[in-house]
């Protein structure tokens, strides 16, 4: 079993009411908060787009899929 399964089984198992914003800082790369990363979606902030607003899509996006959590930064893909 892979972690994104294991991640996946945890996260049906909670049963989340929103999605979790789980932001990735540190370690090999810089944060990188232009992308984000929702089940097998990702996400690219837009030139003139704002942090807060592109959290705010990310998490609009997660709950019209129905992801439990929306990852930014962490390694590239």
């Amino acid at each position: 079993m892979t972690l994104r399964d294991r991640i996946a089984a945890l996260e049906q198992q909670r049963a989340p009411s929103e999605p979790e914003l789980i932001l990735i800082r540190g370690g090999l790369t810089e944060f990188d908060d232009t992308r984000a990363t929702i089940g097998s979606d990702t996400l690219t902030r837009g030139a003139d787009e704002t942090f807060a607003a592109f959290k705010a899509r990310a998490l609009a996006h997660a709950t019209a899929t129905g992801a439990g959590c929306v990852y930014i930064g962490g390694l590239p893909s």
